[in-house]
């Protein structure tokens, strides 16, 4: 197998340093990462400060990728909690909206990933 290298000169993979193919492929990754956030879906959540269903959630929408999510503090202002409820039909946070979708609370956002789901309503 041959590898290119940086000045366009031929190589054979097992001649190449292993760190340095590691580098490029961590770049690489990296750029794909980038690309794949700046196409990312809005994401809203009804929350609460002290919800561990909250923070689990928040936790498996950054691992994959999601740098914003517009949360909508039900503790602080509960007006916020009457809209959540006549909007989604359920009284218990977390409620996640990727884009115009209802995604529903924690379990059923870790059950879409899990059917893999997620990245590509994320990514829609």
């Amino acid at each position: 197998m041959l590898a290119i290298a940086r000045y366009g000169c031929a190589l054979r993979l097992d001649q190449v340093p292993f760190g340095v193919l590691l580098g490029h492929a961590r770049k690489t990754l990296s750029l794909l990462m980038m690309k794949d956030r700046k196409s990312m879906a809005h994401v809203k959540m009804y929350t609460t400060q002290v919800c561990p269903y909250c923070i689990r959630a928040k936790m498996l929408l950054k691992q994959r990728g999601v740098d914003t999510i517009e949360e909508i503090r039900i503790d602080v202002n509960p007006t916020e909690r009457q809209a959540m409820m006549q909007i989604t039909g359920r009284r218990t946070v977390p409620q996640i909206f990727i884009g115009n979708t209802h995604v529903g609370g924690c379990d059923d956002l870790i059950d879409l990933d899990q059917r893999g789901g997620l990245m590509s309503l994320l990514q829609a």
